[in-house]
Formats: C-alpha cells, sequence, structure tokens
C-alpha cells in the first residue's frame, strides 16, 4: 500500500528501528482523519472492513460514514510521522490532530506537553513515494470463530460454478460473496437458502466479502 511522506523530520518508515507510525487518510472532498498503528496498511483494511459492519460500535462515526460515502479507492494516504515506541506515536498523533484540526476525527486529543514535530501544511509539501505492506497475510485480519457472525446467504450459479452471495440479515448488507468450503457449496441446489459463519474483510482494491473458517458448514434455511 502505498502512503505520501510528508514530514521531513520523521524516521526512515523502513527503518528496524521504527515501531510506529502517525498517519492521515484524505478522501475526495479534501476531508481529514488522522491515526496511528503499527501497520497501517492493515489498519487501512480494517478502517474498511467495520465501516460496513453494522454491529461496530464506530459505525456512525464521521470517519467510517465517509468511508461508507467516498470510495475507498479514491482516498490519498500520508505518513506524517514515525515513532520508535507506542507512546511517542500516541503523543504525536494527539500533536498532529491538533495542527490539523482533522474533520473526522470525532474528538480532539490531548497533548502531554508542548512540542514542535515539524507538521507543516500538506499541501505545501513535496511528499516521498513510500511502500508499507500489511505484516499479516491472514484476510480477515485474525478474527477468531467467536468473533464471526451468522451471514444469510442463496446459492447461485456463475461463471459454471456454484458461490454464495449474501441476503441482507442483521449482520451484513445484501450482494456480498461468501468465501468457504467448495465441499460445502456442492450440497446445495442453486436458489436455496443457507446460513454460516463469517467474518467481514477487504480485498486491496477495497471490496469487501464474507469469509468462513475452512471447516465452517452452511446450513439450509427452511
Amino acid at each position: 500500500m502505498d502512503f505520501l511522506k510528508i514530514n521531513r523530520h520523521a524516521h526512515n518508515p523502513n527503518s528496524a528501528k521504527v515501531s510506529h507510525f502517525v498517519y492521515a487518510h484524505i478522501n475526495s472532498a479534501g476531508e481529514m482523519y488522522i491515526g496511528f498503528s503499527s501497520d497501517p496498511a492493515k489498519r487501512w483494511a480494517e478502517h474498511i472492513s467495520d465501516s460496513v459492519d453494522k454491529l461496530n460500535r464506530n459505525y456512525s462515526a464521521p470517519f467510517k460514514a465517509s468511508l461508507r460515502k467516498y470510495s475507498p479507492t479514491n482516498w490519498k494516504h500520508y505518513l506524517i510521522a514515525s515513532t520508535t515506541s507506542e507512546k511517542l506515536a500516541r503523543n504525536r498523533e494527539a500533536a498532529a490532530i491538533l495542527f490539523y484540526k482533522p474533520k473526522l476525527n470525532k474528538r480532539p486529543e490531548l497533548v502531554p506537553f508542548d512540542r514542535d514535530y515539524g507538521f507543516q501544511s500538506i499541501d505545501t509539501q513535496v511528499p516521498e513515494r513510500v511502500t508499507l505492506n500489511k505484516k499479516m497475510t491472514s484476510t480477515v485480519y485474525g478474527r477468531t470463530n467467536s468473533q464471526r457472525k451468522v451471514a444469510l446467504g442463496i446459492i447461485v450459479y456463475e461463471n459454471g460454478r456454484k458461490r454464495v452471495k449474501s441476503l441482507k440479515n442483521t449482520h451484513f448488507d445484501a450482494g456480498l460473496y461468501i468465501e468457504c468450503a467448495r465441499s460445502e457449496r456442492a450440497k446445495f441446489q442453486p436458489g436455496q437458502r443457507v446460513t454460516i459463519n463469517v467474518a467481514l474483510s477487504t480485498k486491496p482494491n477495497g471490496t469487501n466479502y464474507l469469509v468462513a473458517a475452512k471447516t465452517s458448514p452452511l446450513k439450509l434455511v427452511q
């Protein structure tokens, strides 16, 4: 995932000493969100996933609402600080929120002490493009079976194979593909409705889909 590094005082993002990053995401309307993470690429994917999960406690937050309104592929991503500890990252995040006043953050952060971190207007910077890849490869971001939710789906036949697409229920909207075992799909006929425990995931292009554990069974809805 590509980020634009804009703070000349920041550490080299690929340095072994760096453990956390302060980042900014800006949508096509120019609205900004600031956060920090040890893995900004993975955190971005989680933000997208959580934005369409109606049971997520931050579903109605300005940032999550903006992710639903503006396509994730049209956002710009910036690295505005990199640090060697989580504590330092929290301090820099708070200072960045105070400096940039991002519209999509819910509340201001408290800065423990006054310090100049070298922040400047993004519009005046000549950014350096850097690539940060997710440190974890799991497409469901490490979610356990206990964190999965029941999805209602329908068996469809597309391009010579059976697939499962979600139907609207308490947890998920309609139209999401459900990734599950082929042997399970083979037990059912197109048009039959089924349920299965899944977790919401996101492809690199921002497309959401649902993932079941390899051993999760499909259950027929009578």
